[in-house]
């Protein structure tokens, strides 16, 4: 009977599971040093090059030589980037069985790896190894490995009690130890055949639970938190495709929850739902608007908004584990979200900015529109001559092209007055305005008080200021030319809009656009205010307007 495992790599569509080697030294010391792997693995701590180095290149090895398993290192298919380790561990050959633990990178968390890489694994140990059974153990705690294994396919077998050792922050910044039990799950090769019948999500997918429920005679019920029909599972169950009659007994939603545990009204508040995988948009609205509730998730808790939001100040109303003995309502500042490690589920409040407040009572829920009527507005709604490039009927057609939205970061490169930047922020997008000019600063904050909306202004040169900044969706370029849009293109924004007063600077940009893989379109502007009284030229502009839509994701 065979007693060690191949030597051996698994792909998938998007991963490599192969033995480490000494490049992943340096990216599996950087990532076992992350917070959430400190809390719920044994790892060293701090983890340090030495002990990467003897994991990877001594210890990994010998489990597989010894017979005790397997280790692999865990990469992307496409950029080779250490995602992961997955390790099979105290392995059975008598009874064919073993034990899987992964640990996941935290910038790869979101994408489905750890789904991916565990069933990788469970495919090659049932079809090509002949074993009968992978376990999982998972910390009651960890609800994000919890819900690995549910997508899955596993099955959860019990618990043990006081089985595991966690690690805890301490108000000190350190750590304490804490006791917790374990949830023992496990995989049979049959559970892969039915795995293959679940959806994209697994089994605890709504989709999947309304298949099961359509194919069952009689009625069923479903237990969800809070109010189903507020980001729940109504709409599902009430998809035409299932055929399904429901009735909906709800509860106090988490939200309305949240704001009643705070003592603060929520008509006027903006409600996200934050995935790992898609989180920045989750924090733009965050940038973008004075009182935002956040339906955290896994991976995209109160720390990771707090790290994305960066230099943007904002208190946090977070409340953990509502409607249980274990609930907890803590503020506090965004800059201290990132010492400690909260539990989920939890609510988010966040809240700062200098935003209208609503007076009396609202009349619409969420963002009141603007009070001003229209967009592109004149100059003199931003208390000064527009600058070179900034007339009303240009800005109009940058902005048509831009299509700023909620959930967008607009970059505004030369923000000149302002207008352009604030009229982003009116359409609910967040906004970074850029100029080197400490007077235009001053303009686009002043612009941006006066028309109740919040962008942060950055000071500095383009393109060395733009290096520190987060990913934009959008950019307009008012000024720097062709070296700057350039720059931009290298960040690989949805759309690029800039301008230029000649031929030649034109086609300069066209060709920057062009070359950062853009689909370029050139536009001659051409305005002319009337003396409507007279009807006589007042002041012509000219300008050539270019937009760039990425090609390629």
């Amino acid at each position: 009977m065979t007693s060690t495992f191949p030597d051996i790599s698994i792909s998938t569509d998007r991963l490599v599971l192969r033995p480490f080697e000494a490049g992943d030294v340096s990216p599996l010391a950087e990532m076992m040093n992350d917070e959430l792997i400190t809390a719920w693995t044994s790892a060293p701590h701090p983890y340090t090059t030495a002990d990467a180095r003897d994991w990877a290149l001594r210890r990994a090895p010998s489990e597989r030589i010894s017979g005790r398993g397997i280790v692999f290192a865990v990469t992307e298919f496409l950029t080779q980037r250490l995602v992961g380790t997955l390790h099979l561990r105290n392995t059975d050959w008598r009874t064919l069985t073993t034990e899987v633990s992964y640990v996941t990178a935290p910038w790869a968390r979101g994408e489905g790896y750890a789904c991916e890489a565990v069933l990788a694994a469970a495919q090659w140990l049932f079809r090509d190894q002949k074993f009968e059974r992978l376990e999982l153990r998972t910390a009651a705690d960890n609800s994000a490995a919890q819900q690995v294994a549910q997508k899955i396919g596993c099955v959860s077998e019990g618990v043990l009690r006081n089985a595991w050792i966690a690690r805890s922050r301490t108000e000190d910044a350190g750590w304490t130890e804490i006791r917790t039990d374990l949830i023992v799950w496990s995989l049979l090769p049959e559970d892969l055949d039915e795995y293959r019948d679940a959806p994209t999500g697994g089994y605890d997918h709504p989709d999947y639970a309304a298949r099961r429920i359509a194919q069952h005679r009689g009625s069923a019920v479903v237990l969800a938190d809070g109010d189903p029909g507020f980001f729940g599972v109504v709409r599902t169950l009430r998809g035409p495709e299932h055929g399904l009659e429901v009735e909906v007994v709800p509860a106090v939603s988490s939200v309305a929850a949240a704001f009643a545990r705070a003592g603060m009204p929520w008509d006027d508040a903006q409600i996200v739902v934050a995935h790992s995988r898609d989180l920045r948009r989750a924090v733009n609205v965050c940038r973008a608007h004075p009182k935002v509730a956040v339906l955290t998730s896994p991976g995209a808790g109160p720390a990771e908004l707090a790290l994305l939001l960066g230099p943007v100040h904002r208190t946090f109303v977070i409340c953990e584990e509502l409607g249980t003995d274990r609930e907890e309502v803590t503020v506090l500042t965004s800059d201290r979200a990132v010492d400690h490690v909260w539990r989920d589920p939890n609510v988010v409040i966040v809240i700062g900015g200098s935003g209208a407040p609503v007076r009396g009572g609202g009349w619409i829920a969420g963002r009141d529109p603007s009070a001003v009527r229209g967009w592109a507005l004149p100059a003199d709604a931003y208390a000064g001559r527009p600058g070179e490039g900034e007339t009303t009927e240009l800005r109009a057609a940058q902005l048509a092209r831009l299509g700023p939205r909620v959930g967008d970061l607009v970059w505004d490169i030369g923000s000149g007055s302002g207008a352009a930047a604030v009229e982003a922020a009116r359409f609910g997008a967040a906004v970074i305005a850029v100029d080197h000019d400490p007077e235009a600063c001053h303009r686009t904050t002043a612009a941006a008080r006066h028309h109740g909306v919040q962008l942060q202004v950055v000071q500095g040169a383009a393109p060395q200021v733009l290096e520190d900044l987060p990913e934009p969706d959008v950019v307009r370029v008012g000024g720097g030319g062709a070296p700057v849009v350039a720059a931009c293109a290298d960040r690989r924004p949805e759309r690029i809009v800039a301008h230029a007063a000649t031929r030649d600077d034109a086609e300069a940009i066209g060709r920057a656009l062009a070359e950062g893989g853009y689909t370029v379109e050139c536009t001659l502007l051409q305005a002319v205010e009337l003396d409507t009284a007279a009807w006589t030229e007042r002041e012509r502009a000219v300008a050539f307007l270019l937009s760039g839509r990425r090609t390629h994701p």
